[in-house]
């Protein structure tokens, strides 16, 4: 697989080689810090006012077991706009054009993460849904505490994934090597950013 020093990120002329030096440079970013103050808010909001029931084990549960293909579905459909199943629509956003400049510059970190106002806007959106649909405040909560806890770990280990970081566990340089191939090999492949196991169920790994 081919290489580039463009492809890491860069803090001061010196790139990132520790985890603390990363979250440390995640969180001198609003974006990041505005996840962390949504999933501590919905916690809190759990705790203190709607508690927890089966819903949220429910959540928990699919959670767990779908987040990974969630991720893959996000990528594919909405980073990279690919034809939708049986329609063939393209739904070209925003976040398309930011992922599509990222492609052209991996080392930009402006170009993948996500900002404090997409961040308040998805939660917003995933907060109305959910309770529209279940008419359940302390669901709705619940919902936007995962959405944005898929959306915390698919930043920290994309950032990751951009460091010169190479990490000793085998999982983890699976990783690490998945996604810098969709960049260098081949951008139609390796959608799974946190979850590379995905891409051997939907067929786009090797």
């Amino acid at each position: 697989m081919e290489s580039s020093d463009g492809y890491f990120l860069k803090k001061e002329g010196e790139g990132l080689t520790t985890p603390s030096e990363i979250l440390l440079f995640m969180l001198s970013y609003p974006g990041p810090r505005m996840i962390f103050l949504v999933v501590a808010s919905c916690l809190l909001a759990k705790l203190l006012v709607f508690g927890f029931g089966v819903y949220d084990l429910v959540f928990s549960i699919v959670f767990l077991f779908f987040r990974g293909g969630w991720e893959w579905l996000v990528h594919r459909y909405l980073h990279h706009a690919k034809p939708l199943p049986l329609v063939g629509w393209r739904i070209k956003t925003p976040i398309y054009r930011m992922h599509t400049e990222h492609h052209r510059n991996p080392e930009n970190i402006e170009t993948f993460l996500f900002g404090a106002g997409a961040c308040l806007a998805g939660s917003a959106l995933v907060f109305c849904v959910i309770y529209f649909v279940f008419g359940s405040g302390g669901l709705a909560v619940t919902a936007v505490m995962y959405s944005v806890l898929c959306l915390l770990i698919h930043e920290v280990v994309h950032v990751f994934c951009h460091s010169p970081i190479e990490p000793k566990s085998a999982w983890a340089r699976q990783i690490l090597s998945t996604h810098r191939k969709h960049h260098f090999v081949n951008s139609g492949k390796w959608y799974g950013v946190s979850s590379p196991v995905v891409d051997r169920v939907f067929r786009t790994g090797e």
